[in-house]
């Protein structure tokens, strides 16, 4: 089972930097390495999501803009997000915070998608309990293994 994660926009303190990394090894796998690397983020879905699915889950970003501080936000790029489905072709996917959720509701509007989609609170917002945040997190990931089992079960 393929599975998109889709947060809001990548932060780091050199953008620039970033930028020319993806460029020479890939945008995917530099985002995997920055958001398991130490940040909020990274460590609350890695407590909530555990190692086996934050490894499987591509992750990807509403917006391909890099910010240079934690305020940095930027609306999410449809034809960025169209393109990143089309090349993913996740049968799950899983919206991080509400700039995420409203790019991909807005895509879908726009474009044929037949994912299934689970839409969580950014796992650093300010605005859910840390307690709060672990519960839903946990919740997905139950229902992730629950969907891999019926999926390898009902596989034609």
């Amino acid at each position: 089972m393929k599975v998109l994660g889709i947060l809001q926009n990548l932060w780091v303190k050199d953008p620039e930097r970033v930028k020319a990394m993806m460029e020479r090894h890939g945008r995917i796998p530099i985002l995997q390495k920055l958001l398991f690397y130490g940040g909020l983020t990274g460590k609350r879905l890695m407590a909530g999501l555990g190692d086996e699915w934050c490894n499987r889950i591509t992750w990807e970003e509403a917006s391909p803009e890099i910010g240079g501080h934690s305020g940095s936000v930027f609306k999410p790029d449809l034809k960025h997000i169209g393109g990143v489905i089309a090349s993913v072709k996740p049968d799950v996917i899983l919206t991080l915070g509400a700039v995420a959720k409203s790019g991909f509701l807005e895509f879908r509007q726009t474009a044929e998608c037949k994912a299934v989609c689970y839409h969580l609170p950014h796992p650093a917002s300010r605005k859910h309990s840390v307690g709060g945040m672990m519960t839903l997190l946990k919740q997905c990931r139950r229902w992730l293994d629950e969907e891999n089992k019926r999926r390898l079960f009902t596989a034609p």
